[in-house]
């Protein structure tokens, strides 16, 4: 029994990491669509809800799996290979130049995210064509 305590909360902190991450995409009550600011990018608010926070609870709970089942070796392999493939997405999240691709926006952030695009791309051509 001790020796599930451990896992546990690892595990259990990865699903809180996961449930608020999801919490964010739906923006409700407004506080929650905060990250997601109308008039300037904030990759890096983006990045941690879009791909950060389900990522890291992902590779958590891979831990807790890991600890909580030490004699099933193929599974151990299987989760292991997992986390492997959570190492993408988290380099991804990492690298700021990176643009986040379309379909990891929920509907409404990603109309916001167009409606900002737009009036930057306005705001840059009114620029130019002052000079």
């Amino acid at each position: 029994m001790n020796d599930l305590v451990v896992p546990l909360v690892v595990g259990l902190a990865g699903l809180l990491m996961i449930a608020l991450s999801l919490w964010f995409r739906v923006g409700r009550p407004v506080l929650m669509s905060r990250w997601m600011d109308p008039w300037s990018e904030d990759w890096q608010a983006e990045r941690s809800v879009l791909l950060g926070l389900p990522t890291a609870g992902a590779m958590l709970l891979c831990v807790a799996a890991v600890g909580a089942i030490p004699e099933w070796n193929v599974l151990r392999l299987l989760v292991v290979g997992a986390m492997g493939l959570l190492v993408v997405p988290m380099l991804y999240c990492l690298t700021a130049p990176l643009p986040l691709p379309g379909f990891l926006y929920p509907a409404w952030a990603r109309a916001l995210r167009d409606t900002r695009e737009e009036r930057m791309e306005a705001l840059l051509s009114e620029l130019s064509d002052g000079d």
